[in-house]
């Protein structure tokens, strides 16, 4: 069971189930088209489970989990990356699993004083926050990820600080 959960696991990650080789595909022998590390036996039962789980995939079940996953920004340490693991709490529970959340400190790298100035033809320093586009999430919603946002009560380029910190009162 857990080769078999492992393998969905992939399979769902690199989007969808691999192609079977095919000798008619090619007039090399088996042996030079083969994957790595599989004989030609272990290649017929790999392409074999593989094609079982390939059997099970519902493309429309694939693409709403995705859009669940992705419906908002979701960096570590914010309320959305919060949401996106109670979203996945409640599916693996819905299959049977017994999953547990276990919290940790998560702290981001945060870049050294930057700048950038414009000087010709006259001087003039230019900003480095990116502009804002109505309508997206991920850029209206900058302000998540405090660490690195243009928007943060303390300068993106200043010293690093835990970016899953719950707030600003903590770092005083």
């Amino acid at each position: 069971m857990q080769r078999i959960v492992l393998l969905a696991l992939g399979l769902v990650a690199a989007g969808g189930a691999a192609v079977p080789l095919s000798r008619a595909a090619t007039d090399r022998p088996m042996s030079d088209i083969l994957p790595l590390g599989f004989t030609e036996t272990a290649w017929d039962q790999e392409s074999e489970i593989e094609s079982q789980y390939a059997s099970l995939l519902d493309p429309t079940r694939i693409s709403r989990t995705h859009r669940e996953l992705t419906r908002e920004p979701h960096r570590a340490g914010t309320e959305g990356a919060r949401r996106v693991v109670q979203y996945i709490r409640q599916e693996a529970g819905k299959a049977g699993f017994k999953p547990e959340i276990a919290e940790y400190q998560f702290y981001n790298s945060h870049p050294g004083p930057r700048s950038i100035e414009l000087t010709a033809p006259i001087k003039k320093p230019l900003s480095l926050a990116e502009d804002r586009i109505p309508g997206d999430p991920f850029s209206e919603r900058a302000a998540d990820h405090l660490g690195l946002s243009d928007r943060a009560p303390w300068p993106s380029s200043g010293p690093s600080r835990n970016a899953a910190c719950p707030s600003r009162d903590a770092w005083r």
